[in-house]
């Protein structure tokens, strides 16, 4: 009885991940901007929006990305901050090599522990 009553659970959601800033000297960017990686591509997280998701195969060419690149290259004083889940490490490869190569932007990894909501919440200003 027991045993089946537990496999009508439904699982408990992953904790959020709270991504909490640190002070970065001063040499650090004081705009970051969040791309997160995951097994199925990328997520351009912008504040109060919705994140655009893009695939990893179109990542080279998905106009999207490129515009937020050359926005972030346009931006004093930036860097993007890559949060890169356990599966999306492929997809980490081609944004980041993309944003160095392409935009010589100022990158970071950041690699997020679990599948849980992430919480940028104390970035804001």
């Amino acid at each position: 009885q027991d045993e089946l009553k537990s496999r009508k659970e439904a699982p408990e959601p992953k904790e959020s991940v709270v991504i909490k800033p640190r002070g970065l000297g001063e040499r650090g960017a004081r705009n970051i901007f969040f791309i997160e990686c995951n097994s199925t591509g990328i997520i351009i997280m912008t504040e109060g929006e919705p994140g655009k998701i893009i695939s990893t195969a179109t990542i080279p060419t998905n106009a999207a990305f490129n515009e937020h690149l050359d926005m972030i290259k346009k931006t004093r004083d930036s860097m993007v901050l890559f949060l890169v889940r356990k599966s999306g490490n492929e997809a980490y490869r081609w944004a980041a090599g993309i944003a160095d190569s392409k935009y010589e932007l100022t990158t970071g990894k950041l690699p997020i522990p679990n599948d849980g909501k992430i919480d940028l919440g104390l970035f804001k200003n």
